[in-house]
């Protein structure tokens, strides 16, 4: 659903919750009525960069973050929108909520470095789905929210099954990769099942993925 990112509410019901740890059980979930007003890209890289800060470097970190940017509605606050004056409206706030979510990226990176993690970490970056349109997910009061054509020539989008709707850009950084991988653009279909295969291999190499997918029965291939 449509969840307003400064108020986290939508239908007039707050949608921002917190869980303390992994299953932490009945009445565990407290709603943050506190994080009311603060944008919600702002609201997660910190929630990100204190998990970071507290962990302990000896262990392994596994972080999943998944923002609500760059989802509709086209809201962020407006020292983003500034540097997009000479665009029109909504493309400039879109502009705005792109740069703050690189910004994110950016802060939790820092994060991992000043902690010591960086160099043994794999970043893995991927949209959800493929564009929304004004039939779903990108319509708001009746209007288009995008002021561009979200998928450009690929038939489409968003609740359909057309490449439009299916292809997605996604990016892995890591110094563990071989040097002939990095900087590699990739072009060959991917699915969401090849995703922990890939992983699996950049960070533990072919013989890993081996033991792994016999051991879990993996359907996924790595790229």
């Amino acid at each position: 659903d449509v969840i307003d990112y400064f108020t986290h509410s939508a239908h007039g019901v707050l949608d921002m919750r917190d869980d303390g740890c992994p299953r932490c059980g009945a009445n565990c979930s407290q709603p943050r009525f506190d994080l009311v007003g603060n944008y919600s890209t702002h609201v997660f890289t910190t929630r990100a960069e204190s998990i970071i800060q507290a962990h302990n470097e000896t262990q392994r970190l596994l972080l999943y973050l998944a923002y609500q940017a760059v989802h509709a509605p086209t809201e962020v606050p407006a020292s983003y929108i500034t540097p997009y004056a000479n665009l029109s409206e909504p493309r400039k706030t879109f502009a705005g909520m792109l740069s703050c979510l690189d910004e994110g990226v950016g802060n939790v990176t820092a994060a991992l470095k000043a902690k010591g993690l960086w160099d043994e970490t794999l970043l893995f970056v991927t949209a959800d789905n493929g564009a929304p349109t004004p039939s779903c997910g990108g319509a708001q009061g009746g209007q288009n929210v995008w002021p561009f054509d979200p998928v450009g020539p690929l038939r489409g989008g968003k609740c359909s099954c057309w490449e439009g709707g299916l292809r997605g850009t996604a990016f892995v950084y890591s110094s563990l990769l071989p040097v002939p991988a990095r900087g590699r653009h990739v072009m060959d279909l991917m699915h969401a099942v090849d995703v922990m295969p890939t992983l699996i291999a950049a960070t533990h190499g072919a013989d890993g993925l081996a033991r792994v997918t016999s051991a879990l029965q993996l359907r996924g291939k790595s790229l």
